[in-house]
C-alpha cells in the first residue's frame, strides 16, 4: 500500500528538519529506492559497522549491506566516510 515509503519520508524528512543524523541498512537493490526518498547511501558500507557483545567482542553487521544515511549537524557520516580504516561500533545489532 506504499506505507513504507510514507515512513521513510517522514523519518528522512524529521532528520533533516532537526539537523539529526539518521541510520540505517538496505539491501543493494533497494538503495535507489532510499535515494528517492532523500537518503544518502554509503555502497557495501554495513561491513564497517559492528555491536558490541559480551566482554567487548565485536560482531559484525551483515556485510553486503549498503547503508542509507542522513547527515546531521554532529557531521557523524563524513567522520565515518573519511575513517574507512576505523569500525564503527553501534548500540543495537542489525535485525
Amino acid at each position: 500500500m506504499g506505507y513504507g515509503g510514507i515512513i521513510l519520508k517522514e523519518m528522512v524528512k524529521y532528520a533533516k528538519e532537526h539537523a539529526k543524523t539518521a541510520i540505517g541498512f538496505c539491501n543493494p537493490k533497494l538503495s535507489d529506492y532510499y535515494k528517492s526518498l532523500g537518503a544518502d547511501i554509503l555502497t557495501d558500507g554495513a561491513q564497517r559497522f559492528y555491536s558490541m557483545e559480551t566482554y567487548g567482542k565485536l560482531k559484525q553487521f551483515i556485510s553486503g549491506n549498503d547503508v542509507l544515511y542522513v547527515e546531521g549537524s554532529d557531521d557523524l557520516m563524513k567522520e565515518i566516510i573519511s575513517r574507512p580504516d576505523l569500525p564503527v561500533i553501534c548500540d543495537r545489532y542489525h535485525w
